[in-house]
């Protein structure tokens, strides 16, 4: 499985530093967020009942010896990190579920996040989006 992320999330971020809004909705519907529409930047966003939207964040994850570590650059402080990539994407979502919600809570300002093309990721690292939890 590790092997497997690495690859699709490399074939996804290359796909995406090509045409910013195409490709962005592509990987979105290619990690199963299938009811996803991007703005005109190329940000990924749910539409909420109410109207709203919710937006998802992409996010830089790092692989070192002793697991994965994930960062989103958008939201300062907002870092996770897990033994393997199936528990790092997890904890990601939960880790964004919670700075989301605590900024809400605490009347902060959230920033947009960026579209997915000025994400550039150093070696060893991948960019992937990741959605709040529900």
């Amino acid at each position: 499985m590790s092997k497997n992320f690495w690859t699709l999330a490399a074939y996804e971020q290359e796909k995406l530093l090509g045409s910013a809004t195409r490709a962005a909705i592509s990987q979105a519907h290619a990690s199963g967020l299938a009811t996803s529409h991007a703005d005109e930047e190329g940000r990924i966003y749910r539409l909420n009942p109410d109207g709203s939207r919710e937006f998802y964040y992409p996010a830089v994850f790092s692989r070192a010896g002793d697991g994965v570590t994930v960062v989103f650059p958008d939201l300062p402080g907002c870092i996770s990190c897990a033994a393997d990539e199936d528990q790092a994407l997890a904890r990601a979502a939960e880790a964004l579920t919670l700075y989301l919600k605590c900024s809400r809570q605490g009347g902060d300002t959230i920033p947009l996040p960026s579209p997915m093309t000025v994400i550039r990721p150093g070696p060893k690292e991948l960019v992937k989006l990741v959605k709040p939890s529900d």
